[in-house]
């Protein structure tokens, strides 16, 4: 009963994302070196488990930067490395021709994302920081692990913020209405109060529950 409660509530973020933020599927889940390393320490399937989040079409994703850097920590990570292999590479542009010459995952993950996630990513990492940055900027879905099962976080203060000032733009009235609505208030109020001068009360008819006989009771006269 909780696990269906939980996907419940993750199709429900999923849902605002899409009409919010204008997400569409297959869904693009960019992944880093420490969500990984949290699921193979777990025995999470990765893909499996981010399809009961983001639906069946959905494409795991790892940029250069990432990948180089599970290079770079050796032995110890190897097992991370293979499972990053199986993603879509993102050329991230930050890799020169030295293989050293790299920016960190968190500095590459922050520049693919930018400042407005044009590219609808889902975030899927344990970097506390990151996770912080992706919540500053609006429409930037975070996934992370918790008790061994990955998570979709509620939509951040920024993410409901940037929905309910849009909203609020489209019921507000455009530009050239606000030239003619003031002008028009006059007319609308004098037709309204000569439609309440028209009216005349219509005579009812007496309910004839309202009249109650009477009690007293009539004295014959005695001869």
């Amino acid at each position: 009963a909780r696990r269906i409660k939980r996907n419940k509530a993750f199709r429900k973020r999923v849902l605002f994302y899409r009409q919010a933020f204008g997400f569409r599927e297959p869904h693009r889940v960019l992944i880093d070196g420490t969500f990984i390393h949290a699921a193979l320490m777990a025995h999470v399937r990765i893909k499996d488990q981010l399809r009961v989040i983001c639906g069946k079409k959905y494409t795991p994703m790892i940029t250069q930067c990432a990948v180089q850097e599970l290079r770079n920590m050796g032995k110890d990570f190897w097992g991370d490395l293979a499972i990053a292999k199986e993603f879509y590479r993102i050329k991230c542009g930050h890799m020169s021709r030295q293989w050293d010459a790299s920016l960190p995952a968190l500095e590459c993950c922050k520049k693919i994302i930018g400042e407005t996630n044009d590219k609808k990513y889902f975030v899927a990492t344990q970097d506390m920081e990151l996770r912080a940055h992706c919540r500053k900027i609006a429409g930037v879905p975070v996934i992370c692990l918790r008790q061994q099962v990955p998570f979709l976080e509620a939509p951040s203060k920024a993410s409901l913020g940037h929905h309910e000032r849009r909203e609020k733009r489209k019921v507000a009235p455009q530009n050239w209405e606000r030239e003619k609505v003031p002008a028009l208030q006059p007319d609308v109020q004098e037709a309204a109060e000569e439609v309440v001068w028209k009216k005349k009360k219509k005579s009812k008819a007496p309910n004839p529950n309202s009249f109650k006989r009477s009690k007293k009771v009539r004295k014959t006269p005695v001869k």
